[in-house]
Protein backbone atom coordinates (compact mmCIF):
# COMPACT_ATOMS: atom_id res chain seq x y z
CA UNK A 1 0.00 0.00 0.00
CA UNK A 2 2.97 2.38 0.67
CA UNK A 3 4.28 1.93 -2.68
CA UNK A 4 0.94 2.32 -4.27
CA UNK A 5 0.07 5.65 -2.49
CA UNK A 6 4.28 6.82 -2.92
CA UNK A 7 2.98 6.69 -6.90
CA UNK A 8 -0.03 8.09 -6.50
CA UNK A 9 1.82 11.22 -4.34
CA UNK A 10 4.30 11.02 -7.65
CA UNK A 11 1.24 11.41 -10.50
CA UNK A 12 -0.05 14.47 -7.95
CA UNK A 13 -2.89 12.46 -7.52
CA UNK A 14 -3.30 12.60 -3.74
CA UNK A 15 -0.85 13.78 -1.08
CA UNK A 16 1.21 11.62 0.76
CA UNK A 17 3.02 11.92 4.22
CA UNK A 18 5.60 9.20 4.70
CA UNK A 19 6.15 9.48 8.38
CA UNK A 20 2.87 9.97 9.69
CA UNK A 21 0.92 7.96 6.89
CA UNK A 22 -1.47 11.18 6.21
CA UNK A 23 -3.17 11.06 3.00
CA UNK A 24 -4.76 14.35 1.92
CA UNK A 25 -6.73 14.84 -1.80
CA UNK A 26 -5.55 16.59 -4.98
CA UNK A 27 -7.56 18.28 -7.48
CA UNK A 28 -6.47 15.65 -10.19
CA UNK A 29 -7.21 12.80 -8.22
CA UNK A 30 -10.73 13.64 -7.56
CA UNK A 31 -10.89 14.15 -11.52
CA UNK A 32 -9.62 10.80 -12.08
CA UNK A 33 -11.82 9.39 -9.38
CA UNK A 34 -14.75 10.82 -10.65
CA UNK A 35 -14.37 10.26 -14.45
CA UNK A 36 -12.60 7.27 -14.46
CA UNK A 37 -11.33 4.43 -11.67
CA UNK A 38 -9.31 2.23 -13.52
CA UNK A 39 -9.38 3.31 -17.04
CA UNK A 40 -5.76 5.35 -18.48
CA UNK A 41 -3.77 7.15 -21.15
CA UNK A 42 -1.21 5.53 -20.28
CA UNK A 43 -0.82 2.14 -18.08
CA UNK A 44 0.07 2.99 -14.70
CA UNK A 45 0.71 -0.04 -12.52
CA UNK A 46 -0.44 -0.39 -9.10
CA UNK A 47 -0.73 -3.50 -7.00
CA UNK A 48 -3.10 -5.33 -9.46
CA UNK A 49 -3.01 -3.44 -12.49
CA UNK A 50 -4.91 -0.81 -11.07
CA UNK A 51 -4.65 3.12 -13.65
CA UNK A 52 -5.53 6.30 -13.57
CA UNK A 53 -6.49 8.42 -16.40
CA UNK A 54 -5.20 11.63 -15.55
CA UNK A 55 -1.30 10.70 -15.07
CA UNK A 56 -1.79 10.54 -18.56
CA UNK A 57 -3.87 13.88 -19.18
CA UNK A 58 -1.47 16.21 -17.59
CA UNK A 59 1.47 14.82 -19.00
CA UNK A 60 0.66 14.20 -22.58
CA UNK A 61 -1.43 17.79 -21.99
CA UNK A 62 1.99 19.26 -20.69
CA UNK A 63 3.61 17.32 -23.37
CA UNK A 64 1.71 19.37 -26.19
CA UNK A 65 1.48 22.36 -24.60
CA UNK A 66 5.59 22.36 -25.10
CA UNK A 67 7.14 25.75 -25.17
CA UNK A 68 5.40 27.46 -22.53
CA UNK A 69 1.98 26.11 -23.03
CA UNK A 70 2.29 26.19 -26.71
CA UNK A 71 -0.97 24.17 -27.26
CA UNK A 72 -2.96 27.05 -25.42
CA UNK A 73 -1.72 29.62 -27.40
CA UNK A 74 -1.04 28.11 -31.14
CA UNK A 75 -3.54 24.30 -30.87
CA UNK A 76 -6.79 23.85 -32.36
CA UNK A 77 -9.43 21.50 -32.46
CA UNK A 78 -7.00 18.89 -34.57
CA UNK A 79 -4.90 18.74 -31.39
CA UNK A 80 -7.74 18.01 -29.05
CA UNK A 81 -8.86 15.38 -31.39
CA UNK A 82 -4.99 13.83 -31.77
CA UNK A 83 -4.98 13.31 -28.05
CA UNK A 84 -8.23 11.96 -27.52
CA UNK A 85 -7.71 9.28 -30.19
CA UNK A 86 -4.50 8.77 -28.88
CA UNK A 87 -5.86 7.49 -25.50
CA UNK A 88 -4.39 3.72 -25.27
CA UNK A 89 -7.93 2.54 -24.26
CA UNK A 90 -8.50 2.48 -27.90
CA UNK A 91 -5.64 0.86 -28.49
CA UNK A 92 -8.01 -2.25 -28.90
CA UNK A 93 -9.64 -0.81 -31.64
CA UNK A 94 -7.84 -2.38 -34.70
CA UNK A 95 -7.18 -1.64 -38.34
CA UNK A 96 -8.40 -4.42 -40.70
CA UNK A 97 -7.51 -4.35 -44.26
CA UNK A 98 -11.05 -4.39 -45.50
CA UNK A 99 -12.27 -1.21 -43.69
CA UNK A 100 -9.48 1.10 -45.23
CA UNK A 101 -11.24 1.62 -48.46
CA UNK A 102 -14.34 2.77 -46.21
CA UNK A 103 -12.50 4.85 -43.79
CA UNK A 104 -11.11 6.45 -46.41
CA UNK A 105 -14.12 7.24 -48.14
CA UNK A 106 -15.62 8.95 -44.68
CA UNK A 107 -12.50 10.37 -44.47
CA UNK A 108 -13.07 12.63 -47.50
CA UNK A 109 -17.28 12.73 -47.04
CA UNK A 110 -17.33 13.82 -43.27
CA UNK A 111 -14.14 14.76 -41.51
CA UNK A 112 -14.47 18.40 -41.15
CA UNK A 113 -11.19 18.53 -39.37
CA UNK A 114 -8.04 17.44 -40.90
CA UNK A 115 -7.01 14.03 -40.22
CA UNK A 116 -2.99 14.06 -39.76
CA UNK A 117 -2.49 10.17 -38.81
CA UNK A 118 -2.10 7.53 -40.62
CA UNK A 119 -5.72 5.55 -41.18
CA UNK A 120 -3.35 2.19 -41.24
CA UNK A 121 -3.04 3.23 -37.37
CA UNK A 122 -5.59 3.38 -34.74
CA UNK A 123 -5.51 6.48 -33.43
CA UNK A 124 -6.11 7.78 -36.83
CA UNK A 125 -9.09 5.47 -37.43
CA UNK A 126 -10.62 6.77 -34.44
CA UNK A 127 -10.40 10.26 -35.60
CA UNK A 128 -12.23 9.47 -38.73
CA UNK A 129 -14.86 7.35 -36.51
CA UNK A 130 -15.03 9.96 -34.33
CA UNK A 131 -16.27 12.54 -37.06
CA UNK A 132 -17.96 10.15 -38.73
CA UNK A 133 -20.11 9.66 -35.80
CA UNK A 134 -20.45 13.26 -35.23
CA UNK A 135 -21.63 13.68 -38.52
CA UNK A 136 -24.16 11.07 -38.62
CA UNK A 137 -22.75 8.85 -41.15
CA UNK A 138 -24.50 6.00 -42.01
CA UNK A 139 -21.48 3.10 -41.57
CA UNK A 140 -21.89 0.37 -43.97
CA UNK A 141 -19.36 -2.25 -42.22
CA UNK A 142 -20.49 -4.06 -38.94
CA UNK A 143 -16.97 -3.97 -37.56
CA UNK A 144 -16.80 -0.18 -38.03
CA UNK A 145 -19.81 0.24 -36.01
CA UNK A 146 -18.67 -2.09 -33.90
CA UNK A 147 -15.46 0.24 -33.32
CA UNK A 148 -17.79 3.41 -33.30
CA UNK A 149 -19.48 2.23 -30.36
CA UNK A 150 -16.60 1.30 -28.35
CA UNK A 151 -15.18 4.87 -29.38
CA UNK A 152 -17.81 6.51 -28.17
CA UNK A 153 -18.91 5.31 -24.81
CA UNK A 154 -15.43 6.65 -23.78
CA UNK A 155 -14.71 9.97 -25.80
CA UNK A 156 -17.62 12.38 -23.92
CA UNK A 157 -16.00 11.16 -20.36
CA UNK A 158 -12.37 11.68 -21.75
CA UNK A 159 -12.86 15.21 -23.02
CA UNK A 160 -15.30 16.01 -19.90
CA UNK A 161 -11.81 15.01 -17.81
CA UNK A 162 -9.63 16.74 -20.21
CA UNK A 163 -11.35 19.66 -20.00
CA UNK A 164 -11.91 19.78 -16.37
CA UNK A 165 -7.85 19.38 -16.34
CA UNK A 166 -7.91 22.35 -18.67
CA UNK A 167 -10.09 24.60 -16.11
CA UNK A 168 -7.59 23.44 -12.88
CA UNK A 169 -4.64 24.26 -14.80
CA UNK A 170 -6.21 27.33 -16.30
CA UNK A 171 -5.99 27.14 -19.74
CA UNK A 172 -8.77 28.48 -21.24
CA UNK A 173 -8.32 28.04 -25.23
CA UNK A 174 -7.56 24.55 -24.60
CA UNK A 175 -10.46 24.14 -22.06
CA UNK A 176 -12.80 25.77 -24.88
CA UNK A 177 -11.34 23.19 -27.38
CA UNK A 178 -12.34 20.49 -25.10
CA UNK A 179 -15.80 21.73 -23.93
CA UNK A 180 -16.71 22.07 -27.39
CA UNK A 181 -15.55 18.23 -28.37
CA UNK A 182 -17.48 16.89 -25.96
CA UNK A 183 -20.61 18.85 -26.80
CA UNK A 184 -20.43 17.81 -30.45
CA UNK A 185 -20.14 14.18 -29.18
CA UNK A 186 -22.37 14.24 -26.88
CA UNK A 187 -25.15 16.15 -28.84
CA UNK A 188 -23.97 14.93 -32.17
CA UNK A 189 -23.41 18.66 -33.76
CA UNK A 190 -20.74 20.53 -35.11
Amino acid sequence: MNGALLRLKEGTLCEYDVESGRIGKQDLGRIASYYYGKESLISFELNSRLNFFLIEVQTEAMGIMANELGLSQTGDYADVMKLLCSYTGFENVRVRPEELQELDLMEKRCCPVDVTIPLEEYSGKCCVLLQAYISRTNIKSFTLISDTNFLINSAERITRALFEVCVLKKLARLARFCLTWCNAINQRVW
